[in-house]
């Protein structure tokens, strides 16, 4: 993960024992382990597992660089990456209760 991303996740996880952050942040951890992208490496689409569609708030890919692509997720489920230049990424999953889930991905042709 970048520092990018580690600092972004970082400042919204942030929160003092016993409080409603920490929670997140645990809930986090344990989406985090299962929460499945697949394929991986993808070429043209991926589907996120693991996590119910109605969950989840934004898609975001995060290049080695810092900048943000915003993905969507189609009718069938899953997202298309089809614009999204070859290499190595950081999906960000964030959920409506204002979890984070950080994969790495690698997009081919």
């Amino acid at each position: 993960m970048s520092l990018h991303i580690a600092r972004i996740i970082s400042h919204f996880c942030r929160g003092a024992p016993g409080s409603h952050t920490e929670t997140n942040m645990k809930k986090t951890e344990d989406l985090k382990r299962e929460v499945t992208i697949s394929p991986n490496p993808a070429r043209d689409e991926v589907r996120i597992g693991g996590v119910k569609r109605m969950e989840i708030a934004s898609i975001v890919v995060w290049t080695r660089s810092g900048h943000a692509i915003t993905l969507r997720e189609k009718q069938n489920g899953t997202i298309d990456v089809s614009h999204v230049k070859p290499g190595l990424y950081s999906l960000v999953v964030t959920c409506w209760d204002g979890s984070m889930i950080a994969k790495r991905i690698s997009i081919r042709r």
